[in-house]
């Protein structure tokens, strides 16, 4: 398994609930975290936060100061914004892992749904504006809450799974229907009453 050991993780968008939480067990875990968010300010504080919390290494940036200063970098931004900033920060995140988190989802009174993206998910939109990094999907359908309580990209995100959950990831192989299914089923997830949920990743 591939070792972190002296890397920095970069988490863009890692003010909002899903972000925070992903930061939080990665500080948790022993390794270095950049949060990063639209404001630098905003991000320092919640990174003040977060570190004060649990006692790691956690700072705060603007986001492409965060990509900048990442050795990964997660996308954990609202869907409105992923194709915007990705193209802003393609050169930042050339020869990086970036692990895509997002979910193309959007919301009416009935409810969440999955929107239908060109490329066919956010993780082979990322693929195809970055084109000189190594793009993986990962932790599309995990909720915010429960993130709270590697020699290859693919082994290195087995390892984080490893590290902040105790818990092995599968492998989906292909982004056709890896990524796009992932997106289709948080929408079903989002819409469940909270008490049908599982309480742990699957």
């Amino acid at each position: 398994m591939s070792d972190l050991t002296g890397k920095t993780i970069a988490v863009l968008g890692g003010t909002g609930p899903q972000g925070r939480g992903l930061a939080r067990r990665f500080a948790t875990a022993g390794l270095s975290v950049v949060i990063g968010s639209r404001g630098a300010e905003k991000a320092e504080k919640v990174a003040a936060e977060l570190a004060e919390a649990t006692g790691g290494a956690v700072t705060g940036a603007a986001n492409a100061d965060a990509a900048a200063a990442g050795d990964i970098v997660l996308v954990v931004v609202p869907w409105d914004g992923h194709k915007e900033l990705l193209t802003e920060l393609k050169p930042v995140l050339g020869g990086k892992i970036v692990v895509d988190c997002v979910n193309p989802l959007g919301f009416d009174k009935q409810g969440p749904f999955a929107l239908q993206v060109e490329e066919g998910s956010a993780t082979q939109q990322a693929a195809a504006i970055l084109t000189e990094s190594t793009v993986v999907g990962a932790f599309h359908n995990v909720s915010a809450g429960c993130w709270r309580t590697l020699r290859s990209s693919r082994s290195t995100v087995t390892c984080w799974c490893w590290v902040t959950s105790g818990r092995r990831p599968t492998w989906c192989r292909r982004w056709r229907t890896r990524c796009r299914g992932c997106a289709g089923s948080t929408a079903v997830v989002v819409a469940m009453p909270t008490r049908w949920r599982r309480s742990r990743p699957t």
